[in-house]
C-alpha cells in the first residue's frame, strides 16, 4: 500500500490480510493515500516479541493488520490473529476503557493529525462495505481497530475463523 507520513511524503508499505479482504483494505488504503490522511508506518508484524504485546505495538504507532495473538486478557485468539482486522495509528488512536486510555503510551486527541473521528473518507468506505470501526463500539473504543462483519451484521467469532482454517478455507495474501 501506499500512504502518506507524517513528513508529507508518500511511502510504501505492506499489509498482511485475508485473501477475500484484499481489495477492501486497498480501497481504504487508496483513500488514506488521496486524501492525505497520514499514517506513521506499515509493516507486518513478523517477530514473535510483538504477539499480545499490546502496549508495545500501540507504542511503536504502526499500523497492520495480521498478528497472531491473543484478546488481550483472554484465550481466545484475535481477529488480527486471521487477518480479519487491521489497526491504523494506534498510538493516536488507542484503546479507551471506562473513559481511561489502557496503555501510558497513547493519547487520544481529535485535533492532532493521524487521529480518527469516524468522519474521515475511508472510515466511511469500510462501513459501507459492512466493516465496524472500533470507535463506535459501546462497551470500550478500540479507535484503530477496522474488522469485518459478517452478510447479517454480526461479528465473526474467534471460532467461525478458526473452522474457516481447519477446512482449508482460509488464505493469507500480501
Amino acid at each position: 500500500v501506499t500512504y502518506y507520513s507524517f513528513d508529507s511524503n508518500l511511502h510504501q508499505g505492506q499489509i498482511v490480510v485475508d485473501v477475500d479482504l484484499v481489495s477492501d483494505v486497498k480501497g481504504a488504503f487508496d483513500l488514506i493515500r488521496k486524501t492525505k490522511f497520514p499514517v506513521r508506518s506499515v509493516v507486518p508484524y513478523t517477530d514473535r516479541r510483538f504477539m499480545s504485546a499490546d502496549e508495545r505495538i500501540a507504542s511503536l504507532n504502526n499500523s497492520s493488520a495480521f498478528n497472531y495473538r491473543l484478546i488481550a486478557n483472554t484465550n481466545k485468539l484475535s481477529k488480527h490473529a486471521f487477518g480479519h482486522a487491521f489497526d491504523i495509528n494506534p498510538a493516536l488512536n488507542p484503546l479507551i476503557k471506562a473513559n481511561e486510555m489502557l496503555f501510558s503510551t497513547t493519547k487520544y486527541d481529535i485535533k492532532v493529525r493521524g487521529t480518527i473521528t469516524g468522519s474521515e473518507e475511508f472510515v466511511t468506505y469500510l462501513k459501507r462495505l459492512g466493516w465496524e470501526w472500533g470507535g463506535d463500539w459501546k462497551s470500550f473504543k478500540d479507535a484503530p481497530h477496522f474488522q469485518l462483519k459478517k452478510k447479517d451484521g454480526t461479528s465473526y467469532k474467534w471460532q467461525e475463523l478458526k473452522a474457516k482454517i481447519d477446512n482449508k478455507e482460509y488464505n493469507i495474501k500480501r
